[in-house]
């Protein structure tokens, strides 16, 4: 039970850590609920955790602690640790966890229906449909056809159809522009801008652009009150809690006050804009003194080069020495995601139109 809900954890995990970032990409909602449908649909409606293959999972890892049995003794009592005999008590737990995920897929088209906010901005992934390197397949271009219409209409374009006509002209400029290196938002935003003529179409792409579609970083602020309340923090000045709150959340940002020199040596040198970083130092030094500064610690050697992860792993196993949890993390996503092409070309499980875009799952 512990090991199925590990690793339903971590695929709720997976799928709610896009969206927790300061400036996540909206157009990704729509195909991340979609693999996360997928997933559960799999892994435990059609019992693939319980499977052969997944053997990369904190399930399987459960189930060959399992294998051997182990008694703990303890205050004149003991409690036997094993598989159980039949294969009913061994896949009750599972029954149970299809119970749960059976209520997340009856939630999930209320928490993300097709005419919600995270189907709006489809049509801005990248390869698109509509260029030359996107899927061709007729039900997608619906489904991007129809999100563009409804957003035209919502932003009130005096005629849908054009705006559409038109965003289909940017989308082979962005595709090259997010080809080139930029992001999406990088490459619509210089798309919009090298076509001046496409006014309803530069529209779209300014609603998909000034979107805030994320609070994360408020919610993440909200943890620091905890910190604003603690004893070191209200001995460094006489302001309330509610005001060390606001003098953090509207500090000037980095840029304002300070910028990065590189010297000759190729050191980096940070230098104060401004007269607020000096009045910070000297509030300091007023307040707890100065002492002596210590020489900067040298950088590894192993900075700036790419480690082989395989040759790492083939000393440590010559080694005898344990398997890292860094290494098994890599491992199972490996396995959850070379399973789940497998069951997709296999016809196993619900693709979803999204899902033959390049993502990985």
């Amino acid at each position: 039970m512990a090991g199925l809900l590990a690793d339903l954890s971590s695929m709720h995990r997976e799928w709610v850590r896009q969206a927790d970032l300061d400036d996540p990409q909206v157009e990704e909602v729509a195909r991340a609920d979609e693999c996360f449908r997928a997933k559960l649909d799999l892994w435990f409606t059609k019992g693939a955790v319980m499977s052969s293959g997944a053997d990369k999972t904190y399930t399987s890892q459960v189930i060959i602690f399992l294998k051997k049995r182990r008694t703990l003794y303890f205050k004149g009592q003991a409690v036997t640790f094993g598989i159980p005999n039949g294969r009913d008590a061994l896949f009750e737990p599972l029954h149970r966890v299809r119970a749960v995920v059976s209520r997340m897929l009856e939630l999930l088209p209320k928490y993300a229906p097709r005419k919600g906010w995270a189907q709006t901005f489809v049509p801005f992934l990248l390869p698109n449909a509509f260029g030359p390197s996107g899927d061709t397949r007729l039900d997608v271009r619906k489904l991007f056809r129809k999100a563009l219409m409804r957003l035209a209409e919502q932003v009130r374009c005096y005629s849908p159809t054009n705006a559409v006509t038109e965003f289909q002209k940017l989308v082979p400029f962005a595709e090259r522009q997010w080809s080139k290196g930029a992001d999406r938002q990088q490459a619509w935003a210089r798309a919009a801008a090298a076509f001046p003529e496409l006014k309803m179409a530069r529209e779209l792409v300014t609603v998909y652009l000034s979107c805030l579609h994320s609070t994360g970083a408020t919610e993440r602020s909200l943890k620091d009150v905890a910190w604003h309340h603690s004893a070191s923090r209200r001995s460094m000045s006489e302001e309330t809690v509610e005001d060390s709150i606001l003098i953090a959340v509207h500090g000037p940002t980095i840029d304002s006050v300070a910028r990065r020199e590189t010297l000759q040596d190729g050191t980096s040198l940070i230098v104060p804009v401004g007269r607020f970083l000096p009045k910070v130092v000297e509030a300091y030094k007023a307040a707890y003194g100065t002492k002596a500064c210590h020489r900067a610690r040298k950088p590894h050697r192993h900075i700036g080069s790419r480690q082989d992860l395989g040759a790492r792993k083939r000393r440590r196993i010559e080694a005898g020495r344990p398997q890292p949890e860094a290494e098994f993390l890599r491992d199972r996503q490996e396995s959850v995601r070379a399973l789940m092409k497998s069951a997709r070309q296999r016809g196993m499980t619900h693709s979803g139109l999204l899902l033959g875009f390049s993502v990985s799952v």
